[in-house]
C-alpha cells in the first residue's frame, strides 16, 4: 500500500502504520498469534480484500525504522521513495544454521555480552576452515593432501 500510485492509499498506509504502533505502544508486549483473515473474494480492489476492523494490524518489519515524522511525509510525496532495506536470508539453511547457534549459545552461556562473543567466535572460526562446495572439489583436496 505504500507504493501505490494512488495518493489517498499511502496515506491510508501510514495511518494503519502508525495506528498499529501506538497500539503496540499500548499493549504490554508478549507473543502475538497470527490469524489468516477471512478474505472478500468480491472486493473490487485489493485494500478491500480484508476486512480491517476485524483484525489486529500490526507494523510491518521492514517500516520499524522509519521515522513517524518520516513517514507522514513520505505519504505527502507524489510518489512514495523507493526504499532500499537490509537484505535477510529467509528459508534458507544458513538461517537454520543462525538458528541452532543462538539456541547453543543460550545453553552455554549466560551473559549477553558472552553470548555474543561466543556466536562471532564461532562464526569466524567457521570462516577459517576451506569451503567444499562440491564432491569435486571434496575428492581433489583429498587427493592432493595424501598424493
Amino acid at each position: 500500500m505504500l507504493h501505490d500510485s494512488r495518493k489517498y492509499i499511502r496515506e491510508l498506509a501510514v495511518r494503519r502504520i502508525l495506528g498499529a504502533r501506538d497500539k503496540k505502544t499500548k499493549s504490554s508486549g508478549g507473543l502475538r498469534f497470527f490469524k489468516i483473515p477471512k478474505l472478500n473474494f468480491e472486493a473490487a480492489d485489493y485494500i478491500d480484500l480484508i476486512d480491517w476492523s476485524n483484525c489486529v494490524v500490526t507494523e510491518p518489519s521492514l517500516t520499524i525504522h522509519i521515522k513517524q515524522k518520516d513517514l507522514k511525509e513520505m505519504s505527502k510525496e507524489e510518489q512514495f521513495p523507493l526504499l532500499t532495506f537490509e537484505e535477510f536470508p529467509c528459508h534458507k539453511q544458513s538461517v537454520e544454521r543462525c538458528v541452532k547457534l543462538i539456541s547453543e549459545a543460550a545453553m552455554k552461556v549466560c551473559d549477553e555480552t558472552a553470548r555474543d562473543g561466543y556466536i562471532r567466535a564461532t562464526l569466524q572460526a567457521r570462516n577459517k576452515f576451506q569451503r567444499l562446495t562440491t564432491r569435486d572439489s571434496m575428492i581433489l583436496t583429498h587427493n592432493i593432501q595424501y598424493a
